[in-house]
C-alpha cells in the first residue's frame, strides 16, 4: 500500500519533535530545598518535556504553508522567506518534545554542594548554599545557587522544512535556583521562583528550487520567569519525585540576510507560555 505524503511527513515531523527533546533547554531544578551532609551524595534521574504554548500554530501553519509553496516550485516573497526563517527558530528554540536529565552532586563544605548535571544535550555546572536549614530550628528550608551551562548541536531542522538548514548552533544558559522546602524520611516538596537566561547565535541557509539560496545570520537571547514546585515520596534515601515549572518566555531573535535587499534584518518575537514537567528518581548517599 501507497503511502501519502501528508502521513509521511507528519511521521517524520513527529519522530523530529522527539529527537528535539535534546534542543529544547532544561527548565528543570529537581532538586530540594534541602542541601545534604557534608560528605554526602545526591543524585537524579528524570525524564521531562517541554510544552510551548502559542508557538506551534505558528510552526505547523505558517512554516507548512511556505513550504508547500516552495515545494511546488514558487518563487518565495521576503516577507514569506523571513517566515521561513522564523518557524526554524520556533522549533529550535521551543520545541514540544520529552528530554532527559541526569545529575550528581556532592557537598564538600557544610551548606554549600557542587553539582554537575546534563540535560537536553547541555552540561550544566552549578552550586546552591542553604540559607536556612530546618533541622537547625528554621521554619523550613531555604536554599540559594547559580548555574551555568553550555550546549552545541548540528540539527537536522530540515527534516520538517526542507528548504531550511542550520549551522553553527551555539547557545550559553545561566539560571539562578531559589528554593524553600520541608521534607522528612518518607516526604518532601519544594517551590520557588524560576529564572533562566538563554543567549544564542547561529546562521542559517534557506535553499529553494528557483532562486539562489539565503544566508542569515542570527544571535539573540531569551528569559524565562515564573516558578516551579515539586513533590516526592520514598523512604529515605529514594524517592519518586515530580516537578513542574511553569515560566512564562520573554526574548527575540535577530537575523540579518545581505541578500535580501529590500529589507535586510528582521526580528522574530520568541514570547510565550512554557509549560514544564518532570518525572523522576532522586537519592541521597
Amino acid at each position: 500500500m501507497r503511502l501519502s505524503r501528508a502521513w509521511l511527513r507528519s511521521t517524520k515531523t513527529v519522530a523530529l519533535l522527539a529527537w528535539l527533546g535534546g534542543c529544547a533547554p532544561s527548565l528543570s531544578t529537581f532538586q530540594t530545598a534541602a542541601v545534604p551532609p557534608t560528605g554526602h551524595f545526591s543524585a537524579s534521574v528524570g525524564v521531562e518535556g517541554s510544552i510551548p504554548l502559542g508557538t506551534l500554530s505558528d510552526v505547523y501553519t505558517t512554516g507548512d504553508n511556505v513550504l508547500k509553496k516552495a515545494e511546488s516550485g514558487q518563487a518565495l516573497t521576503t516577507a514569506e522567506k523571513w517566515q521561513a526563517f522564523d518557524s526554524g527558530m520556533e522549533v529550535l528554540l521551543s520545541p514540544p518534545a520529552p528530554g532527559y536529565h541526569f545529575a550528581f552532586a556532592y557537598v564538600p563544605w557544610r551548606r554549600l554542594e557542587v553539582s554537575l548535571r546534563y540535560a537536553s544535550s547541555a552540561l550544566r555546572v552549578g552550586s546552591r548554599y542553604q540559607l536556612l536549614d530546618r533541622n537547625a530550628g528554621a521554619p523550613f528550608d531555604l536554599s540559594a545557587g547559580v548555574g551555568v551551562a553550555r550546549f552545541t548541536y548540528a540539527i537536522p531542522i530540515g527534516d520538517y522544512l526542507p528548504i531550511l538548514k542550520v549551522d553553527d548552533f551555539t547557545r550559553w544558559q545561566l539560571d539562578v535556583p531559589l528554593l524553600i522546602g520541608l521534607q522528612n524520611r518518607w516526604f518532601r516538596t519544594w517551590f520557588g521562583p524560576r529564572f533562566l537566561a538563554t543567549f544564542f547565535d547561529s546562521a542559517l541557509r534557506l535553499d529553494l528550487k528557483v532562486e539562489d539560496r539565503v544566508l542569515a545570520s542570527m544571535s539573540g537571547s531569551a528569559y524565562y520567569v515564573g516558578g516551579q514546585g515539586g513533590i516526592g515520596f520514598g523512604y529515605r534515601w529514594v524517592f519518586l519525585a515530580f516537578e513542574l515549572t511553569v515560566t512564562e518566555l520573554i526574548g527575540s531573535a535577530k537575523f540579518e540576510a545581505s541578500a535580501l535587499q529590500d529589507s535586510p534584518s528582521h526580528t522574530v518575537d520568541l514570547s510565550g507560555l512554557v509549560i514544564y514537567p518532570t518525572l523522576g528518581l532522586m537519592g541521597e548517599f
